[in-house]
Formats: C-alpha cells, structure tokens, sequence
C-alpha cells in the first residue's frame, strides 16, 4: 500500500497538469471564427435589419450592470477609479471591482475581517 505521502504528490502533479493545460489549450478556434464571421455580416450588410440589430448590441454592450450603477452609488469619484483600472490593462467594471473587494474583505483566509474573527487569531469583543 502506497505511502499517504505519495499519494498527495501524484494528485497534486495531476492537478497541476490539468491547471497547465486548461491554461495553455486557448479559446475555442470555431468560436471565434464564428464571431469574426458574424461580424463581416454585420458590417457589410446592406439590411436595416441586420444593422439595427448590431447597434443594439454595442448599445447593450456599452451600457452600465447593475452592479456598476450600484456601485456608482457609493464609490466617491468612480470616473476616477474608472479610469485607473482601465489603465491596468484589465477590463474590469466598477461593479466587479467593488465585489472583489468586498469579498477579499470579508475572507479571512485573504486576512480581512470577518465577524467570528480573522485568521490572525484577533476576534471581535
């Protein structure tokens, strides 16, 4: 019977090869030749309803979540956080942001707070 030991270190390389190739297989190449296809369409369409129905989509595209208009409620300047994380790089939305941090507030395995207490063995009176 193997040891426990070895057992750990054969799932853990498993799961690390699985974390690689899940990484490194990239998105779906008939996805996206499918969106580049539909996108010709769009573009080059000479119906009306073709067209209307692609500016409705970039309309619904560009429009705030609720998450980002809840959000805006509360953040203080949020054209301001807006505009440094656009220039992270990242594509983050107000509202994703604020639940990001919320929930790495409220983990304690993040060190954040929580109301039994923390993982630094600090509880609340």
């Amino acid at each position: 019977m193997p040891s426990m030991g070895l057992i750990l270190l054969f799932s853990g390389a498993m799961g690390v090869m699985v974390l690689l190739y899940a990484a490194l297989s990239g998105p779906a190449t008939s996805k996206a030749t499918s969106r580049r296809l539909e996108s010709v369409r769009e573009r080059h369409s000479r119906s009306s309803e073709t067209v209307a129905q692609a500016h409705m989509r970039r309309i619904f595209a560009q429009r705030a979540s609720r998450s980002d208009s809840f959000a805006k409620r509360f953040i203080p300047n949020p054209a301001l956080l807006q505009l440094r994380l656009t220039q992270t790089g990242k594509r983050w939305r107000l509202g994703q942001y604020l639940m990001t941090s919320a929930g790495l507030w409220r983990s304690p395995d993040a060190g954040g707070t929580c109301l039994e207490g923390s993982s630094w063995g600090v509880t609340r009176l």
